[in-house]
């Protein structure tokens, strides 16, 4: 259930904010690197098949926010980016 909701928000978002030049997988990224706070594919190699219940309705409301307000997507995306940075970092060390 969860899955098929989240696939259609994920379609939807890039006709929402065309200005921001997102595909569809930016918001996967942005939605899975919050709900998990850490880069995804760390803890999965395919979230949507792997992720918990709970983490798929998390993704799916947190979807739900992002789609009513740009200035909270901006954020998330800044977080997601941020955990990937820090990722990376430590990977490096």
């Amino acid at each position: 259930m969860w899955k098929e909701k989240i696939n259609n928000l994920v379609n939807e978002l890039p006709k929402i904010y065309p200005e921001l030049n997102f595909e569809n997988h930016c918001y996967r990224r942005i939605a899975y690197d919050n709900v998990l706070g850490c880069k995804w594919n760390t803890k999965y190699s395919n979230f949507i098949k792997e992720a918990t219940n709970s983490e798929l309705k998390e993704v799916y409301f947190l979807l739900g926010i992002v789609k009513h307000d740009r200035n909270i997507l901006l954020d998330y995306n800044k977080t997601s980016l941020t955990l990937r940075e820090h990722e990376n970092l430590y990977q490096k060390n």
